[in-house]
This record gives structure tokens, C-alpha cells and sequence, in this order.
């Protein structure tokens, strides 16, 4: 294994990874009608976050036929398209993969139950003074998307003929002979095939420049205690087998389905987890659940999972802070006397690094009722 120079460990299930400050309160959305007189000018000035939109807040295109949708922004006096996808989701809320060796689509084509239209935030516009959108409408919403201090709009149109796309692809999935990446002009990502850790992590300048590999892995150690005390296993992330089972390619996100397992056959037992992944032109979320067999309690009288980030020494010089550590330090492949001082038992659900290589923030999200027993 490399050696590597500096560590900022979170002791937890890694819920958020962000590369770039937001997301700090939800943005809402708001149905209206396109308006005659008055329109109002964009003053949402946050544009960092996505914008989820479900079926039932803008009934004009429930059930509308995906393919005939387009979503436009109205900015310096015209309408323009914007980057838009609709993912569909099955009665139980599980995303319908149309890529991958499971991805075999199935839906119907119809944006309507739990399925999401996405766009960014910074690609919202002013307010329409009319509604002579760049086709000949069936429909159409006016859509409010407001965080409280500012407002932007978006039209959401079923187009008569063929609707109007922006060709602008913010998030790009690719694979090469050894591992799976997504690209952005923010970041590029990739975990190596037939794991389930990220061993690559690279961040892009506004120059258009990307800059070098930050990370040498995702660590996971466990530690596992069963048959009374008498076996006790301590498996590391490179143990874990993952596979991506289906993923999603659109141009606001991409979503992959991970599947990642344990086999211990010295007590024949699996234990494996599951992930939907959702990757942004900023930032990207991995959300993780996991199961067994049995009841835990049943066989296995102890269960420790901790995460960490293993920092390469392309990332030394950059600053470490986190809301319990506010003085931060420096990483540099020494324990310095800052590094000492941090108080590692308080819980805290963000760390972020600034430096020359850019920004990096890792929000950790935990259900209330993990939060009593999984420290942060």
C-alpha cells in the first residue's frame, strides 16, 4: 500500500462529499402562472444546488410524455433551453436504470408518481413577460425555485413537436480498462472495476486544467466479532467486491448503482450494502445502506465500520476545518501541535480542506436515529 501524507478521517458512514460550499438550506419550488404584466427579474443568487422537481407540484405536465418535454429559461429577452433530465422511479421510489449490465430500463415514459425532473440552480432566469416559448406549447408551467432571500424561474413546456434541448452535458460517465469514472468541469472521480472504494480524485480549475490524482483511497476498516468472542474478523476496504450494477447518464447527474459484499467463510456469513450514487457537476452524494443474512444480534456480538480519506502528498499545504476545530491545520505529513490539540471526540457532520488545489467539503448525513449510536 502507498504511503500517504496527511489524514482526515470521519468515523462514520460517508453520506456527502462536496466540492463546492451550498447546499446549506433547501431551495423550494413554486408552480405559477406565466404572468402578463410586471415579470420580475432572477435574484436567486445561489446557484450551486440541483432542483428537484416532483410531478405534483406542477400538475400542467403531470403525466406528459418525457420525450416531448423541454424546460427554458428566459434571460437577456428571449427563451432559452436549459440542461434538464427526468429520472423515473418505480411505485417503491428505486430509480429505473436504463444503462449497465442491469440497466434495462422499463419504464413508461411518462413523467408522473415519484419521478424527479432536475436542473441546477444557476440555470434559472427571469421572470416571462409572455409565454412564446421556442415551441408551439401543449402545455406549460412556470416554475418558481426560491431559497427565501431570492427568486429564479424556469418554464416547463410539452412541446406540440420535436421540444428544444440544450446540448450542454454537465456530468459525463466513463470507463477505461481499470476503472469507472465520472467527469465534470468541477471534478474528475473514478473507482477501480470490481471494487467498492474511490481511488481517484481529481479537481478541475476554472482554466480548464485538472489537476493530479488528490487521494490514494476511501479506507474502510471493520472489525467484526462473532461466536461468542471466539472469532474476530477485521476486514479492509480492498476485501470489499463491489460491481456497479446499472447506472444513469444525463446532463445535470449521473446515478450508479453499487453493490459491494463481504463473504466471511469462516462463519458463513455475507454481509453486503448497497448504494445509489448521485453525481453532480459539483459535488456528488453516497447515500449507503446494508444488510445480512440473520439478525445481526443473532451472530455477530460486535459491529465497528469506520472511513476515512487518505490523502496524497499532492494535497499537502491545504487547510484543514471542521465546526468543533475552527482554528483548523495545516496538512503536511507531520503531526504538528495543531493536529494534537483537535478535539477528536465531539461529533461534528462536516470537515473541509481549502488550498491551492482547490476547495473540498464532506457533509456526513445520518438518520436521527443512527445519530445516538454512530458517532461523527
Amino acid at each position: 500500500m502507498k504511503s500517504t501524507h496527511g489524514r482526515a478521517t470521519a468515523a462514520a458512514i460517508i453520506a456527502a462529499l462536496i466540492l463546492s460550499v451550498g447546499l446549506i438550506v433547501g431551495l423550494s419550488v413554486v408552480n405559477a402562472e406565466p404572468t402578463e404584466t410586471a415579470p420580475a427579474k432572477k435574484t436567486l443568487t445561489r446557484g450551486e444546488d440541483p432542483v428537484i422537481v416532483l410531478p405534483a407540484t406542477i400538475k400542467e405536465i403531470e403525466g406528459k410524455k418525457i420525450e416531448r418535454l423541454a424546460v427554458f429559461r428566459y434571460k437577456d429577452g428571449k427563451f432559452e433551453p436549459i440542461p434538464f433530465q427526468v429520472d423515473e422511479k418505480s411505485a417503491n421510489g428505486m430509480y429505473i436504470y436504463t444503462s449497465g449490465p442491469q440497466g434495462k430500463g422499463g419504464g413508461d415514459g411518462e413523467y408522473k408518481g415519484k419521478d424527479e425532473l432536475v436542473f441546477m440552480a444557476w440555470d434559472t432566469g427571469d421572470q416571462a413577460p409572455n409565454a412564446q416559448f421556442p415551441c408551439t406549447p401543449d402545455d406549460a408551467a412556470e416554475v418558481a425555485v426560491t431559497d427565501g432571500a431570492g427568486t429564479g424561474w424556469v418554464y416547463v413546456v410539452e412541446c406540440e413537436g420535436k421540444p428544444p434541448r440544450s446540448n450542454v452535458d454537465y456530468v459525463r460517465a466513463e470507463s477505461d480498462a481499470t476503472h469507472e469514472w465520472v467527469r465534470t468541469d468541477r471534478y474528475h472521480f473514478a473507482e477501480p472495476k470490481g471494487q467498492s472504494y474511490f481511488d481517484r480524485l481529481c479537481l478541475r480549475g476554472s482554466n480548464g486544467k485538472v489537476g493530479p490524482n488528490l487521494i490514494d483511497r476511501l479506507k474502510g476498516r471493520s472489525h467484526f466479532v462473532a461466536g461468542a468472542g471466539m472469532i474476530k474478523l477485521n476486514p479492509i476496504e480492498s476485501d470489499a467486491k463491489g460491481s456497479m450494477l446499472a447506472y444513469i447518464d444525463g446532463p445535470v447527474r449521473v446515478i450508479r448503482h453499487m453493490k459491494a459484499f463481504l463473504q466471511f467463510s469462516v462463519v458463513k456469513l455475507n454481509i453486503g450494502g448497497e448504494s445509489e450514487n448521485l453525481f453532480y457537476p459539483n459535488f456528488f452524494v453516497t447515500p449507503i445502506s446494508f444488510g445480512t443474512p440473520v439478525a445481526p444480534s443473532s451472530l455477530l456480538s460486535e459491529i465497528v465500520m469506520r472511513y476515512s480519506i487518505d490523502w496524497l502528498k499532492n494535497m499537502n499545504g491545504a487547510r484543514y476545518y471542521d465546526p468543533i476545530n475552527k482554528a483548523g491545520f495545516t496538512l503536511d505529513g507531520k503531526m504538528s501541535p495543531e493536529e494534537k490539540a483537535m478535539n477528536m471526540t465531539a461529533s461534528h457532520d462536516w470537515w473541509g480542506l481549502t488550498g491551492p488545489q482547490g476547495n473540498f467539503m464532506m457533509r456526513m448525513v445520518l438518520p436521527p436515529e443512527w445519530r445516538k449510536i454512530v458517532p461523527l
